[in-house]
This record gives structure tokens, C-alpha cells and sequence, in this order.
């Protein structure tokens, strides 16, 4: 009884919305690990934008919005790669770069990544990011000061393009009104 008592030590039910249900294992250090499934099961909840706006989560699928997502140091949760990504010597240096950066990685084969993809064609990569949240006192306007303002743009494709030209063109910031589609919609980010 004394191992097993020592066994449910080390494991801890979450119920938080805030994180994913279910059983996890907890290590020496106290540190949580998501269980395998785990993973798999919020890039689905990710997929819906009220599990994006209930966990604060987004999802960067693809090699390129997965490399700017570790250049730019955002904050990783994990990811899920498969074969298809050993494919390309950039593929390779990604997959390097993200265990370097000690992001949790899962191994599932092409099929099973397919079907947490939500491209057409996915790349062998989908990672679960912590987005920045940004508010006004965030923003240096200096006396040239431009922010770019979305009312209303609702189809998440735009908004990525808008947000793209934006940056482009050196805007302060960018700033969405109510209706217009989330900024961290899978479409919007790619």
C-alpha cells in the first residue's frame, strides 16, 4: 500500500478549465507533464475559438510560423511533429530547435497529424503557443505613431493580411474593435 500511496503522489487530477482535463504525471520537482493524449486532445479544443479564448492558447501550425513563433521567444506548451517533417534539412533544424528550447514534443505518424492539422496540406508540425497579450500601455507612439485599427474585418484571412502589412510598414500597433475575427485563428496567424 505504501507504493501506491506514493504512487497517487505523483499524480494529480486537473480540472481547471485553464488547463486540460485529465490525469497527469507529476515529477520530482513538482513540474506537470501533459500525458500523451493530452497534447493531442487540446490542439483539438485549440481548434475552436471558445478553447482558444478559455485556455488564452493559440496554435502555430507549419515550419514557418513555427520557426518566427521561436525566434520571436513566445512561450511553447508543446508540439506534435511527424515524419513528414524529417523530410526538408529545415524540417530537421526545426525539430532540433524545438527540443533545444526544451518544448515538449509528441511523435505521431503522418495520418494522425493530418487529422490535428487544419491546413490542407500540413507540414509535419502543429505547436500549441502562449500569445502575447498586449494592451495600450505596451504601445510607444512616437510623434510619426501609427496604429492600425480593424472594425469589423471579420474573415480571419484578411485580418492576418491587414496584420502582415502592418508590420510591414513599421505600424505602433494594430488594434481590433469587437466583430472583428480573432487574432489568433489558425487562418489569421498563417
Amino acid at each position: 500500500q505504501a507504493v501506491d500511496v506514493e504512487m497517487l503522489e505523483g499524480l494529480e487530477v486537473g480540472l481547471d478549465a485553464g488547463t486540460t482535463a485529465g490525469v497527469r504525471s507529476r515529477n520530482r520537482e513538482g513540474d506537470l507533464h501533459l500525458t500523451r493524449n493530452s497534447l493531442e486532445s487540446l490542439i483539438r479544443d485549440l481548434h475552436r475559438r471558445r478553447g482558444r479564448e478559455r485556455r488564452g492558447l493559440a496554435l502555430a501550425e507549419g515550419v514557418r510560423l513555427v520557426e518566427e513563433a521561436l525566434a520571436a521567444r513566445v512561450p511553447f506548451r508543446g508540439a506534435v511533429t511527424s515524419p513528414m517533417l524529417e523530410g526538408t534539412a529545415r524540417g530537421k533544424a526545426l525539430e532540433a530547435a524545438l527540443r533545444a528550447a526544451g518544448v515538449p514534443l509528441e511523435r505521431v505518424d503522418d495520418a494522425a497529424l493530418a487529422a490535428l492539422a487544419d491546413t490542407e496540406h500540413p507540414q509535419g508540425v502543429v505547436a500549441v503557443v502562449s500569445p502575447t497579450v498586449w494592451t495600450l500601455e505596451h504601445v510607444s507612439l512616437g510623434a510619426d505613431g501609427v496604429v492600425v485599427v480593424l472594425d469589423a474585418v471579420q474573415d480571419p484571412g484578411n485580418v492576418g493580411t491587414i496584420l502582415r502589412t502592418a508590420l510591414g510598414l513599421g505600424a505602433a500597433a494594430v488594434v481590433a474593435l469587437p466583430g472583428t475575427a480573432e487574432l489568433t485563428s489558425p487562418k489569421t496567424l498563417r
